[in-house]
Parts: structure tokens; sequence; C-alpha cells
């Protein structure tokens, strides 16, 4: 899939998360996702997911879905501290000027 040309167009950096690899991956060594079953489905109304793959023949168990969320933020850049300090400074303004708004508007 060549993302370039949409990623040109709207002015925006894509990250894929490779889904496949990490389900395989969780299939080959289920310990190393906190997994004991792979194979079955948690639908049993007996089950509440807990060490299962799969919830049913297509969902992740809430559990895989919190291990796909962390992969997808730490694939995520961090702002960089610029950003972070000029949001900061920005925001700060903006309080210190309402602030001085309403204590120069005329008390009823």
């Amino acid at each position: 899939m060549d993302l370039a040309p949409l990623q040109q167009s709207l002015g925006v950096q894509i990250h894929l998360l490779d889904m496949r690899g990490l389900f395989l991956s969780a299939i080959a060594d289920p310990s190393q996702y906190g997994l004991t079953n792979v194979t079955d489905m948690a639908i049993n109304p007996s089950l509440n997911g807990n060490g299962y793959l799969f919830w049913d023949q297509e969902h992740p168990t809430t559990a895989v879905d919190q291990i796909i969320g962390g992969i997808a933020a730490q694939s995520a850049p961090e702002p960089s501290s610029l950003l972070l300090l000029g949001t900061s400074i920005c925001g700060l303004a903006v309080v210190i000027r309402l602030r001085s708004r309403s204590t120069a508007s005329p008390q009823s």
C-alpha cells in the first residue's frame, strides 16, 4: 500500500500497525502477551476473556485491544519539547488575559 500520495495531499504522516504480524506473534508466543489461549473463543458466558486472544471468530478480547492500543501509542511520535513549551506558554497567556479582563470589568 503506497500511502505517500495520501500523506502528501493531506500534509500528515501516517503510521501503519502490522496487525497480522502482531496476531502471528501472539499465536507463536502467547505468554509474551499474557495470553494462555490463542485457539479458542472467549464468547462463552462463563468466561471473561482473560488470557484469550479472541472474543469471537473475528474480534480480539479487551486485553488484546489494550495491547494494540499500547503499540499504537508507541508508534505515534511524541510532540517535540519546543511544541509543548509553546503550547504551554500560549495557554498561560490566555489564562492571564482572561483574568485581567475579569478584574478590569466593573462589578455589578
